[in-house]
């Protein structure tokens, strides 16, 4: 049972990225740009996992890489993760209705924390646990899963940023 599972996941899920891009590209709503200090994520591995980061204006996004390193890189930076292995096509964004919400002060926690070092640990401390930290101030947040940080969205919807 939890092996015909994993294959239909293994099987099913790259067919499924691809329907949901063409829905994130051609029929969802988009964004021009986030707000500064907004929510940014894309889908890394096929959909199993996220990457998350904050705006800090001008197409840059800071975030946490997988070597524990806090960088700074544009949308296409940003979406390249895995040694190039990501097939990501859409980042999102948090937003108030149609408007994308921001956090100064998150984008200022942000820009302070780059070329910083972590002791990056995929369960511990992680993309998802730094931008809870730069949205909430707090270092010791138990934020580690994708579902945990949009919960701490302060928009209601979730819109593709349309490159």
């Amino acid at each position: 049972m939890l092996f015909t599972l994993i294959s239909r996941l293994v099987i099913y899920r790259p067919l499924f990225s691809l329907a949901e891009s063409f829905t994130d590209n051609v029929i969802r709503d988009t964004v021009d740009e986030p707000a500064r200090g907004g929510i940014v994520w894309c889908e890394l591995a096929g959909g199993y996992v996220t990457h998350s980061g904050i705006y800090t204006g001008n197409n840059r996004i800071v975030h946490l890489s997988g070597d524990g390193e806090v960088l700074c890189s544009d949308r296409k930076g940003f979406m390249a993760r895995l040694n190039g292995l990501n097939p990501a096509m859409s980042v999102y964004t948090d937003c108030q209705g149609r408007l994308p919400v921001g956090n100064i002060a998150a984008a200022g926690r942000a820009l302070r924390a780059l070329g910083s070092r972590r002791q990056y640990h995929l369960l511990k401390e992680n993309c998802h646990s730094f931008t809870a930290e730069c949205l909430t101030g707090r270092p010791d947040n138990a934020v580690v899963l994708h579902r945990q940080l949009k919960r701490l969205q302060r928009g209601n919807t979730w819109r593709v940023w349309e490159d």
